[in-house]
């Protein structure tokens, strides 16, 4: 039967719709927006909240600000993840290794790039942009290429790739991120140029810690690949040693200094820390899991899920003593990302459970 326009309607939206779904599927999980959105964004969205809380950036600025931010976090990181995926294309083919963008066609990898850029650099026409942040943007994209594409290729070139993804990845973000909102304050940040050192030491040195550990899950898959990355010119084994001898250590130095720094403000952040060890011990036990084994288990454990997960909780718990009609900051954070106030009531409600579920048996 011939479809007549009033049939052919519904169905063409509905293929809108799928191919729509599909495309968000593409972006969020296979291109792995998910992992920085998880991980990443919490930590360096609450560094605008630290900003507006020290310099009391009036609270309808402050609200429109993250909304722009968040985008512009957004569009970064897909357009990091999708130069990732192009450059990798041909050796994660060798290697069987999933890359979204090693099969698309060149008008859907256009359409891709587009919307990564528009929501990267749209939210700019807002922001507040310098001439800082036109260098620091450009660094960002700058290094996105020179990372993954020959000549350069740095993320074959040993320890300058290392150093070149944390500082793409975590540095420049965070830096960017300060100061962008520092320029909105109404009361300057008397401390701004130390926080913005040790914040910037503190995150490269996280930085090298995350693309190490990458490094070497990867290792093998990179090798069959011919990816020469620090794992596989130095072997697995030699750079797990210099991870658990130089990066960890350097990378709690770096983290002590950024907390002293940002205790002049948040004077209960190192005993809160302090707190959080216990309890993240005490959660496993009250849960029967075990305590971490290995050295990526104990940096997921009492690092990683600090940083993403209660660090910008009590991040907003200082907005919320300085600028009060900042409130629905806490709000958005709590439904837009994981943190520590969803996990402990998901931990509660499986221990719950757990324990009705034996008590039935019983």
């Amino acid at each position: 039967m011939t479809a007549t326009p009033a049939d052919a309607g519904p169905i063409s939206a509905q293929g809108r719709g799928r191919n729509g779904r599909q495309f968000a599927d593409l972006l969020y999980r296979r291109l792995r927006l998910r992992n920085p959105w998880n991980y990443k964004a919490p930590l360096l969205i609450s560094l605008p909240y630290f900003m507006i809380a020290s310099g009391r950036v009036p609270w309808d600025l402050a609200l429109l600000g993250i909304l722009a931010a968040l985008c512009t976090i957004a569009g970064i990181a897909g357009v990091a993840y999708f130069i990732n995926d192009l450059g990798d294309a041909r050796a994660d083919l060798r290697a069987g290794k999933d890359n979204v963008v090693a099969g698309m066609g060149w008008r859907q990898r256009a359409l891709t790039m587009t919307v990564f850029l528009a929501a990267a650099l749209g939210p700019w026409l807002y922001l507040p942009f310098t001439r800082t942040s036109g260098i620091l943007l450009a660094a960002e994209f700058g290094l996105f290429v020179v990372y993954c594409f020959p000549p350069f290729r740095l993320k074959e070139r040993g320890f300058l790739g290392v150093i070149a993804d944390a500082a793409y990845a975590h540095t420049l973000p965070a830096v960017l991120a300060v100061l962008t909102f520092a320029y909105m304050a109404s009361e300057p940040y008397p401390y701004l140029s130390t926080f913005l050192l040790a914040l910037a030491a503190w995150q490269l040195a996280l930085g090298m810690r995350n693309i190490v550990l990458h490094q070497l899950q990867d290792h093998d898959r990179d090798a069959v690949g011919g990816t020469r990355t620090l794992a596989v010119t130095l072997g697995p084994e030699r750079l797990a040693a210099i991870l658990k001898t130089w990066l960890v250590p350097l990378e709690i130095v770096a983290f002590a200094g950024f907390a002293i720094v940002a205790s002049r403000s948040m004077p209960w952040l190192a005993p809160a820390y302090a707190a959080y060890v216990l309890l993240a011990t005490g959660r496993l036990k009250l849960l029967g899991q075990p305590l971490p084994s290995t050295l990526r288990q104990g940096l997921y454990t009492y690092a990683d899920d600090f940083y993403a997960d209660w660090l910008p909780l009590l991040i907003l718990g200082f907005l919320r003593t300085r600028v009060p009609a900042c409130w629905p900051l806490a709000v958005l954070h709590v439904m837009l990302f994981r943190n520590g106030l969803r996990q402990s009531l998901q931990d509660l409600k499986g221990r719950f459970l757990m324990s009705t579920n034996t008590a039935s048996e019983l």
